[in-house]
Order: structure tokens, then C-alpha cells, then sequence
């Protein structure tokens, strides 16, 4: 079996047979102007690790990206994402924050959780406060960014075992929202020792 993920001009080929494989780059190059960089490194922002027995995959370039686009290289690191049992509002005693750089940091974290479940509630959260952003909620996102510069090697990690197992976990606040009263479902799946799939959404 032989995947073609295409992204724009960025052309990924991944299978099980290296004959099918070098079969498929072969005529690819027939027709088009291409170039094989060879074994997968990076892709999209995502940073592969190939070893014989596992894969990792992380963001630490775009981690690093993110702190110096928003002058936090120097930050101090923060133990978790979001402190457990925060309420947070629509409203706000705090002054108002700029929406322009809080979107940008939303949208900056949110292409993070590509690889980052472990912050994925915590945006999932922040990113409802876009439209209207305080300092309040300026200083939550902040504070996740503070974690993730703290943890930007952790990767998610792919072992290459005899048998797979499909687990999946799923929780909910039920009606944890203080605005809407409506509930904040989340779940992660995983085959044998990698997550493949998580959400979280009100």
C-alpha cells in the first residue's frame, strides 16, 4: 500500500513496499519537475525522527518560531497550561487587550495542537474570547505559551510493535461554560503506544 499526501507544491509518498515507492518517485519525475529530498524530516511545521524500532514527531522549530515572533524567548516557564478549575468569562474586570495579538497568538497555538494534545482543552478554551479579548484572557494565553516554551522537545512517539491495540479515553465538564452553561467535550485515541486523534470542543 502506497499514500500520496499532497499539500500545495509539498509532495509526501509513504507505504509499506520501497519498491512501489521508488516506482511511484520514478514516475512522478517523468512528468513533473520535481526534487526527492529523500527521507521524511519536515513537513508542514512538523519535525519527523526516524529511528529503526520508533518515529517521533514534534514542533520544536515552530515552538521556537512562535516565542520570537511574540518576544517571549526569554520567558519564564510555566508547570502547566491552565491552572485546574479557572473560570473564565466573556466579561471581564480587566482592561481590554489588543485583538489583534491575541488572535494572532490563538491562531499561532491552535496550528500547535497539530502535535500538542496536552494543550489542546486549553485552547480549545481561549480561543472562545477572540472577539472581545482582556487582559485576563491575554494573560491565560500567555501562560500556556510560557508552558510550551517550558516543553517544546516533548514528542509524540510511534513504536513499531507485533500487535496493535486501539484505546480511546473521552471526558466532559458538563456545562462548565459560565456564559452558555453548555459542556466541554474532549477525547483522545491512540493505536499501540502513539495518540492519533484528539478533540476538544464546547
Amino acid at each position: 500500500m502506497v499514500l500520496i499526501l499532497l499539500y500545495v507544491d509539498d509532495l509526501l509518498i509513504i507505504g509499506n513496499n520501497d519498491e512501489i515507492i521508488q516506482e511511484c518517485i520514478s514516475k512522478f519525475k517523468a512528468t513533473f519537475e520535481m526534487t526527492d529530498v529523500g527521507l521524511l524530516h519536515y513537513y508542514l511545521g512538523i519535525q519527523v525522527y526516524q529511528y529503526k524500532d520508533c518515529t517521533y514527531l514534534n514542533q520544536y522549530k515552530y515552538i521556537s518560531y512562535i516565542l520570537q515572533n511574540f518576544g517571549m524567548e526569554q520567558c519564564r516557564y510555566a508547570t502547566i497550561p491552565i491552572s485546574p478549575g479557572i473560570t473564565i468569562s466573556l466579561s471581564s474586570n480587566s482592561q481590554l487587550a489588543d485583538a489583534t495579538t491575541y488572535k494572532q497568538l490563538i491562531g499561532s497555538l491552535l496550528y500547535l495542537t497539530l502535535s500538542r494534545l496536552d494543550i489542546t482543552f486549553a485552547m480549545n478554551l481561549m480561543a472562545r474570547f477572540m472577539q472581545k479579548p482582556y487582559v485576563e484572557h491575554l494573560n491565560v494565553v500567555k501562560q500556556i505559551l510560557r508552558y510550551v516554551a517550558g516543553t517544546k522537545d516533548l514528542a509524540l512517539k510511534y513504536s513499531r510493535l507485533p500487535s496493535f491495540v486501539l484505546s480511546g479515553y473521552t471526558d466532559s465538564d458538563y456545562g462548565g461554560d459560565r456564559d452558555d452553561r453548555k459542556s466541554t467535550s474532549t477525547y483522545v485515541f491512540s493505536i499501540g503506544s502513539g495518540a492519533i486523534s484528539w478533540y476538544s470542543k464546547k
